[in-house]
């Protein structure tokens, strides 16, 4: 299930990009193209976000999910917050 509110903005976000590097909807990351080149992205419905192809990651580039937990977010060391523009999401209320 699509999170209505933050497909509908980062699919406006990202509309400016050429339709060539939008890779559509998948299940799983692991449906994800085997290789991408920058600024491709998709959208992931098992984690319900965005993931780009970051070439700057790994070996090569790799898929990287766009959006992570705030302390996910706060554990990263400052270069690899710097790597990829991540949506921070609150965690949730216990």
């Amino acid at each position: 299930m699509f999170n209505s509110v933050s497909y509908e903005l980062m699919m406006s976000k990202l509309g400016t990009l050429p339709s060539g590097q939008w890779k559509g909807s998948v299940a799983t990351a692991a449906d994800l193209p085997a290789v991408g080149a920058l600024a491709d992205y998709a959208y992931v419905t098992a984690t319900s976000s965005f993931w780009a192809w970051n070439p700057a990651v790994g070996t090569g580039g790799e898929w990287v999910n766009l959006q992570i937990a705030e302390s996910d977010y706060l554990e990263l060391d400052d270069s690899a917050k710097s790597t990829v523009n991540y949506l921070v999401v609150p965690d949730p209320a216990p």
